[in-house]
């Protein structure tokens, strides 16, 4: 044991296309040491402490009584019942999750539970209090006196245990009361083009893990908020440590510091007041609630919010098994503490986020406020997160960013960013942070699923570090990192194995595009057009053809065309050896007078 692709009708998607087309015959702060110290009691680990090993938590249990820790099992078969678990993809908007895919998951949650119910059953009799169980994940969160630690020690199912560690909210800046607009970081990023284009991360949703929302507030209204609450220290509505409804990922009261944290980052992700939006506009929310109050003497002087490892583990866990009923297309962490030089996958968090990730679902998480060169706070410091840094509007690197140039993936707008706070159902603040700049990201790929439900994460991420422009860091060298660029990381994700050359997407254009065929191993099979048609776009078949002229629309149907109105040109082909069907990405023009 060890201690320690592209759409068919505008929004829906490419498989929709092909089978419709087949059955149819066809800032700057100044960068300091440290961001907002947190106390002794609740510092998270860095490098240097994070194997407490098993003598610490002995001796904390014997000062205590009781000490957090978290237990991975030991559980026959696993890895073969992850596998088979991992191959449903979580579920896509239109589709219905495969029965095979729930027999798996049950499998594997069962599984699981045996391990469990023998490790607790040998700890019937000891001072033993159960935190959480896992249905995804080899885990047991437990709070333990120093007699059940001895029993898990030797305890022939047990594989580690670690010290179940709290992280606090990030500090934050808030300005004062702005007048509502988002507009500056949403068209920086190119949201608004995806907006034109048809794209809102509609039938998506992104999942935030932070301290709760507010669901009644302007900035969410009409959107389907799924709730729930995981905390530790018993702080859910309920009076429980864990509660799933309506009302279980309510706020903490104002006297919290950062209690409305998760109000202003799901409404950067998904926020839409009619007049404000956030950047995947059209999406929902589901809002996991994974932090406990604590007293002032334990938070340096005023009190304030933390979140367990375990919890996190238990929302990301949670979050896995809603796949099979919720179109999930990112999940937000702007939380985190500590500072890793290197990948933190030793970390508990790391399992979890693997899971998500093979189902299709990228866990977004902030790199960390404290300014550091080279190091990145936990758990965006795992390898297979999505570790994002904030930047100006200048395209500057943020002063406070933490920077790694292996460990961090992007950046995004993280400086005075307006979003919705909890004071009110119509109050709005502007912050500062990489907590603000990450929800840009999860918003941004629930976009991106929308455009192509079938992209995985390595794909979608991918396409965004190779369309963004270069932010240079702050720290020593020349060293840069791309910021988010929404509608060309659209562009590069349709992009297929053939070209349709001739006007640029983008383009400006008073009378009709013509356009060229280089099919490559591809036989054309179909020139189409994204029209707008009563607020929807909808796909509309040209003609069959003869590649040896140019790709010309008739004079009829651009005049159908409104002016000052984007339509998108696109081909369908097919692979002249495997017989495989294929779209090129929507290259969209503007119709001048």
């Amino acid at each position: 044991m060890r201690t320690h692709r592209p759409v068919c009708q505008g929004p829906t998607g490419r498989a929709p296309l092909v089978a419709a087309l087949l059955l149819g015959l066809l800032l700057g702060l100044p960068r300091t040491g440290q961001f907002g110290p947190g106390h002794v009691e609740y510092a998270a680990a860095d490098e240097q402490s994070q194997a407490a090993g098993l003598g610490n938590l002995h001796a904390s249990a014997a000062a205590k009584g009781t000490v957090r820790v978290i237990v991975t099992l030991e559980v026959p078969a696993f890895a073969e019942l992850t596998r088979e678990s991992n191959r449903y993809r979580v579920m896509e908007p239109g589709r219905q999750f495969p029965d095979k895919g729930r027999r798996a998951g049950r499998a594997l949650a069962g599984a699981i539970r045996s391990s469990s119910d023998a490790v607790l059953d040998a700890l019937r009799d000891a001072d033993t209090h159960v935190n959480h169980t896992y249905s995804a994940l080899p885990y047991l969160a437990l709070r333990v006196s120093s007699e059940s630690l001895s029993r898990l020690e030797t305890h022939p199912l047990v594989a580690d245990i670690s010290e179940d560690l709290p992280s606090r909210v990030p500090d934050i800046v808030r300005g004062g009361p702005v007048p509502p607009t988002l507009s500056q970081s949403t068209d920086l990023i190119g949201a608004d083009a995806a907006w034109d284009m048809g794209y809102t991360g509609e039938g998506w949703a992104v999942a935030v893990l932070d301290t709760g929302i507010r669901p009644t507030h302007d900035f969410f209204e009409g959107k389907t908020i799924i709730e729930a609450c995981f905390s530790s220290l018993d702080d859910c509505p309920n009076g429980q440590n864990e509660m799933v409804g309506p009302g279980s990922a309510a706020h903490y009261e104002d006297s919290y510091d950062g209690y409305d944290h998760g109000t202003h980052v799901a409404g950067i992700a998904t926020g839409n007041e009619g007049s404000l939006f956030g950047v995947a506009k059209d999406s929902d929310i589901i809002a996991v609630q994974i932090f406990s109050r604590a007293s002032s003497q334990n938070c340096g002087g005023s009190p304030c919010l933390l979140s367990w490892s375990s919890d996190q583990l238990k929302g990301l866990d949670y979050v896995y098994s809603l796949r099979a009923t919720q179109s999930i297309a990112a999940v937000n962490m702007s939380l985190g503490g500590g500072r890793y030089s290197g990948p933190c996958d030793t970390h508990i968090q790391k399992a979890a986020i693997d899971n998500l990730r093979s189902v299709g679902i990228a866990t977004a998480i902030a790199s960390g406020n404290n300014g550091f060169c080279g190091s990145l706070s936990s758990p965006a410091c795992t390898s297979t997160s999505i570790a994002v840094g904030a930047s100006t509007q200048s395209d500057i690197e943020a002063g406070f960013n933490n920077w790694h140039p292996d460990l961090q993936d992007l950046f995004a707008p993280g400086v005075s960013i307006l979003s919705s706070t909890g004071g009110s159902d119509s109050s709005y603040q502007s912050w500062n942070g990489t907590s603000m700049a990450t929800p840009h990201v999860a918003g941004a790929w629930a976009i991106l699923r929308q455009f192509d439900p079938d992209a995985g994460v390595a794909e979608i991420l991918a396409a965004l570090k190779a369309t963004g422009p270069p932010i240079v860091t702050l720290c020593p060298g020349d060293a840069s990192l791309p910021r988010i660029q929404l509608d060309e990381a659209l562009t590069a994700l349709g992009e297929a194995e053939f070209a349709l050359l001739g006007p640029e997407n983008g383009s400006l254009h008073s009378t009709a595009p013509v356009f060229e065929w280089a099919g490559g191993d591809y036989d054309l099979f179909g020139l189409y057009l994204l029209l707008p048609v009563f607020g929807q776009y909808q796909l509309i078949p040209i003609f069959v053809p003869d590649t040896s002229l140019g790709l010309t629309l008739y004079d009829p149907l651009w005049d159908f065309v409104s002016q000052n109105t984007w339509a998108a040109w696109r081909v369908l082909a097919v692979n002249t050896e495997s017989g495989t069907w294929e779209a090129s990405g929507p290259r969209w023009i503007m119709k001048l007078p």
